[in-house]
């Protein structure tokens, strides 16, 4: 079995071949600091850390199937979302990102279709030089249907799944200025920046 600190590949994973990439992952939380986030949510204030004792046993990422390009992810604590509210909701996690890749956090398509909960910056990115502790933007964007309509609170459960994770290797560029008046033109008048696609911004093409 994977311990709690160290191996996080998962099981079946790797009886169906060599992984590409392992990812440590260390527990950070310990269930009285737990408690204090959740007494500092419900208050309103920052969260209140303690010392930290005995590590809580927090769940590593976990991929549901053999074919599944996502890990899921699991909250460490209680979070209340009413309607249009959004919160960090800790996963009791800090990843050990090899150089050369990244952890894209995106949204889990059933609770976005059962519940219209999903990751606000989806897909948001984890570089390999953050070492803190894996927080995922969780919106409830369950508003109703129709005139007068009023949407569903959501509640996390610790435990509960919440985002996928998803592995991927970074191409780095190098963003050159150019200040030749010979390579630089606007959109669309030929050269440099010249295309179908017009000066609106946002790869826009003016339709």
């Amino acid at each position: 079995m994977c311990d709690s600190f160290a191996r996080c590949a998962d099981e079946e994973a790797a009886r169906a071949g060599p992984p590409v990439v392992i990812i440590r992952c260390k527990p950070v939380h310990t269930e009285t600091e737990i408690e204090g986030q959740q007494k500092s949510q419900q208050e309103g204030q920052e969260p209140q850390k303690e010392p930290l004792k005995e590590p809580r046993n927090v769940k590593a990422p976990r991929y549901q199937t053999l074919g599944a390009a996502g890990a899921d992810v699991c909250a460490a604590c209680n979070v209340y979302l009413r309607p249009g509210e959004r919160a960090l909701v800790p996963t009791g996690i800090i990843l050990d990102i090899p150089k050369g890749y990244e952890v894209q956090v995106r949204s889990r398509s059933g609770l976005a279709w059962r519940d219209g909960v999903v990751v606000l910056n989806s897909p948001g990115t984890i570089d390999s030089d953050y070492h803190g502790e894996l927080m995922v933007v969780l919106v409830n964007l369950d508003f109703g249907v129709g005139f007068g309509a009023h949407g569903k609170d959501y509640q996390v459960l610790a435990g509960d799944r919440i985002a996928q994770l998803v592995v991927a290797p970074v191409v780095r560029a190098a963003f050159v200025m150019s200040h030749s008046d010979a390579d630089v033109t606007v959109a669309g008048t030929g050269g440099f920046g010249a295309g179908v696609r017009g000066t609106g911004g946002f790869g826009s093409t003016g339709c």
